[in-house]
């Protein structure tokens, strides 16, 4: 390390003297890749490219060190390597779909609209542009045209994995079911071939997540993410961490991009709240956008014992503040989720390192081998046996709340028919699957006055559940749309449901949260994968309505509509004491549950 320093040195010292030297210019940056100094590398290759321009090796290296440095959350430094590339070379198709794609994560929509279609007009027979593009109208909620775009790379290409593992999570977005089976299995096929074969893995995960495939997949799918996640964080590793001891406190590090008003947000904001200060000292390191931040920003920034805002540090940086901290146990609360930043953790900045709350599941790899979870939802022992992790064990649920204290809203605020039993699905519509509507559907028949209420997905997703509904045999009067307005509001209409569905593929969190805060049973299944749903629903003391699958939920649902005794009986329930209505009870346990994983590391407290 020493040697490379000093021939460094002596390289700089050469290039004052010699400022245009094509040879050192190049040494210059293949030493700082050396160094995995990325930003430094790119920039003395691009300076070489333009003394020695068309340099096919300098292009190669400077487009390798474009990408690690998006990898590495360094998007402005990338930006002007492709810049740089894409002045010695036009055409380049790698530097115009890296500096599309880069124009995305900076969140400059129109500038990458604008860099895929000069991407695609440059190749147009490549369908790699068309899916960047795809992907790009997909995250501005343009779902339609995403959709189209999508199909438009499968003409080209119709083996594509990647354009049909988007093309099911877009038309998910829409409730469009069409096709959905087949292109569903052509997802799961070609992702076991992807893992067999040792190829990164074309679908998102989020959106594998919710094809249905086995658990047990889904976590290889998991590994395999985080096995490139650690790839990328390699990249910038230096020398590695030094830890702290630790002190009568534990020092417990929070890393999200959720510290805003967002249900993760407002999950975290509950447990800090709870935590005894007595016995940990609470660190928060957020990744929230600029164009994010909101009041929950700022209370967390006066909550915790101190706040950083890393949302513009590179990987390494973010991770030398954390380690420099002295943190005993960094928590991540975002997984896979958007705007995580894993590649942080995959430089170990803190000894104990582990995931919590947001995806609820394990990050897949040794650099977070800790997941923090309930029994209830892994209590099935083929669930629990898949997980690639260590899981800290909580006695009660994986999340508590305190119950509402909003004013509730009326029927007719609601928009809700005042005498109708109203059944309420307000899981977002890509959420919803095939199976759930048949069984959501049957309730309605079974109860031939209830309504269906539901959140306003758009004029597509209204137009294509109406019609799955006419096929069959319920009149689309019968769905009764919620508008999409503030939290705050939204809390408020809750209470209006007579009884609240939990979907079966993908279950809910947050939404099955504020309904039993708001005293209104919901319906849940156990299978398949882990039961988020089921862990809550027991905690608030109505286990009753947790059934073993779809069907036994939906019987459940038809005989609480014909017995309204019944269903006043469960709502009166949710006012008595219970578990998931102590939040001081589920951050002792918490609390517990960082000290169980510190002494397993750390077994004489050193």
């Amino acid at each position: 390390m020493a040697d490379a320093s000093q021939h460094l040195s002596e390289l700089l010292a050469q290039q004052q003297r010699t400022p245009g030297d094509p040879a050192l210019l190049r040494a210059l940056g293949r030493a700082y890749v050396g160094q995995n100094d990325w930003a430094s590398a790119a920039q003395w290759l691009a300076k070489a490219l333009v003394a020695q321009p068309g340099d096919a090796g300098l292009r190669s290296a400077l487009i390798r060190a474009a990408g690690l440095l998006q990898a590495s959350s360094l998007y402005g430094t990338a930006l002007a390597a492709f810049d740089a590339l894409l002045s010695d070379d036009p055409g380049n198709r790698e530097a115009l779909q890296g500096r599309a794609a880069t124009l995305q994560l900076l969140d400059r929509g129109e500038e990458a609209r604008l860099a895929f279609e000069r991407a695609i007009a440059a190749a147009p027979d490549d369908p790699a542009a068309r899916i960047g593009y795809a992907v790009l109208l997909h995250g501005q909620r343009r779902f339609e045209e995403a959709v189209l775009a999508f199909r438009r790379a499968l003409e080209l290409d119709p083996g594509n994995a990647a354009a049909t593992a988007h093309l099911v999570n877009a038309k998910r977005r829409l409730c469009d079911w069409r096709e959905l089976d087949a292109l569903t299995h052509q997802v799961i096929a070609a992702t076991r071939a992807e893992l067999a074969s040792g190829d990164p893995v074309s679908a998102p995960m989020l959106g594998f997540l919710a094809t249905g495939a086995p658990f047990a997949l889904c976590m290889d799918v998991v590994r395999a993410v985080a096995a490139g996640v650690a790839r990328a964080a390699s990249a910038q590793r230096t020398e590695p961490f030094r830890y702290a001891r630790r002190g009568k406190r534990l020092r417990i590090g929070f890393l999200s991009p959720d510290f805003r008003g967002h249900s993760a947000g407002r999950m975290a904001a509950t447990l800090v709240s709870a935590l005894d200060r007595g016995r940990v000292e609470l660190f928060g390191y957020s990744l929230v956008p600029d164009a994010n931040r909101d009041d929950t920003t700022a209370w967390f920034a006066g909550v915790f014992d101190r706040f950083r805002d890393i949302s513009h540090d590179a990987a390494a940086t973010a991770a030398a503040h954390i380690n420099a901290d002295g943190i005993n146990v960094l928590v991540d609360l975002a997984g896979y989720t958007r705007g995580a930043r894993p590649e942080i953790l995959a430089l170990r900045p803190a000894p104990v390192q582990c995931h919590y709350l947001g995806l609820n599941l394990p990050l897949g790899g040794d650099w977070c081998p800790w997941l923090i979870a309930d029994r209830t939802s892994y209590a099935d022992p083929a669930v629990a046996g898949a997980v690639p992790a260590r899981i800290a064990w909580l006695d009660g649920p994986w999340a508590a709340t305190p119950r509402s204290a909003d004013v509730p809203m009326t029927r007719s605020e609601a928009g809700l028919p005042p005498e109708s039993l109203v059944f309420a699905a307000f899981a977002e519509p890509h959420k919803f699957d095939p199976e759930s509507w048949r069984a959501w559907m049957g309730l309605l028949k079974a109860a031939p006055s209830a309504r269906l209420w539901l959140l306003d997905g758009g004029d597509t997703v209204r137009r294509n559940l109406v019609r799955y509904a006419a096929a069959a045999g319920v009149s689309g009067d019968r769905l009764v749309w919620a508008p999409r307005i503030a939290n705050a509001e939204h809390r408020r209409r809750l209470v209006c449901a007579d009884i609240a569905l939990d979907t079966w593929v993908q279950k809910s969190g947050a939404t099955v949260l504020e309904f039993l805060a708001a005293g209104v049973p919901v319906l849940t299944t156990r299978n398949p994968g882990p039961a988020f749903g089921a862990a809550l629903v027991v905690a608030a003391g109505i286990p009753e309505c947790v059934a073993e699958n779809l069907a036994h939920a939906m019987g459940v649902g038809a005989e609480l509509a014909h017995d309204p005794s019944r269903l006043a009986r469960l709502r009166a329930r949710l006012q008595e004491p219970a578990p998931l209505f102590d939040p001081r009870r589920w951050a002792a346990q918490v609390e517990a549950a960082f000290a169980a994983m510190w002494d397993a590391v750390h077994p004489t407290g050193s």
